[in-house]
């Protein structure tokens, strides 16, 4: 049977390391928004330069399935899904608690590792939608004939509920990859191979429209796409709900097997802790 009590205690615990990491990201409220402007006007300016130029020598109005408006848009968005699913972010969440030995806490005392990791990640993830609201917003205001009404507003919601999915499928994979600091001194090398090849193959660098079909074939079956191109495509509204519903299976199934795959090193990793520092 279900422990209520048990379920509000962690509950409050949840609620509490929630609002914990918001105050935190809010301390420096001014370079929190000029890190986020600056990497979001960086990436506009270079796709408009890149684009605008491709366009002028085609003679087509859209490449790939995009016009010169809807790539624009769809590099609007980069920025804004990688700051929801946290790809954009610093790596060393897990790694940095095993060589400081302040992993030690979470065995002992009876707080779930985990759960605060999930509270940090859903603080970052609520102020990176909020900023996605007033980029978008400022975004409708410039540009009107852009907005489509409910049906938009409807993809967006699908398209967010998607991020937070990516978000958890993405932190399970950090986590995971991490956990090599069990038994290795320096590990960065692999979170930042994981982040170069969700950015590469995942639709950050280019849509994964301009790869081959039989590349995109391959690329759904990995789980880096569904971090960053397939919750954009989700919000444009380029994909039907099969699509979708197809996808977030492959979603589920990826988070499942990287969520076994971490529980079994977490648990081998364990007898290697020493807990040096504490």
């Amino acid at each position: 049977m279900v422990d209520l009590q048990e379920l509000k205690s962690q509950f409050r615990l949840f609620w509490y390391i929630y609002n914990l990491e918001l105050r935190r990201l809010f301390a420096y409220r001014t370079d929190f928004w000029l890190s986020f402007l600056g990497n979001l006007s960086a990436n506009l300016i270079i796709a408009f330069a890149l684009f605008n130029a491709i366009f002028s020598e085609h003679s087509s109005p859209s490449i790939a399935g995009f016009g010169k408006e809807g790539i624009l848009l769809y590099y609007l968005l980069v920025p804004l899904v990688e700051n929801m699913t946290r790809l954009s972010t610093k790596s060393g969440g897990v790694s940095h608690e095993i060589y400081r030995g302040t992993l030690t806490r979470y065995l002992v005392y009876p707080t779930s590792f985990f759960l605060y990791r999930m509270s940090q990640t859903l603080a970052s993830f609520s102020l990176a939608f909020l900023q996605t609201l007033v980029v978008l917003g400022c975004f409708v205001l410039w540009n009107p004939h852009q907005f489509g009404g409910f049906e938009v507003l409807g993809w967006f919601a699908l398209g967010v509920m998607t991020c937070l999915a990516a978000t958890l499928l993405n932190l399970i994979l950090v986590s995971t990859l991490e956990m090599a600091a069990f038994w290795a001194e320096q590990i960065w090398t692999l979170t930042v191979m994981l982040m170069f090849a969700a950015r590469l193959l995942g639709g950050a660098l280019l849509p994964l429209s301009f790869f081959s079909l039989e590349a995109q074939s391959i690329l759904a079956l990995l789980p880096f796409s569904y971090l960053i191109s397939f919750p954009i495509l989700v919000m444009l509204g380029k994909i039907s709900i099969i699509a979708w519903a197809k996808g977030i299976a492959v979603m589920a199934t990826w988070t499942a097997l990287a969520a076994l795959c971490a529980n079994m090193v977490w648990k081998r990793g364990l007898l290697r802790y020493s807990g040096v520092g504490q």
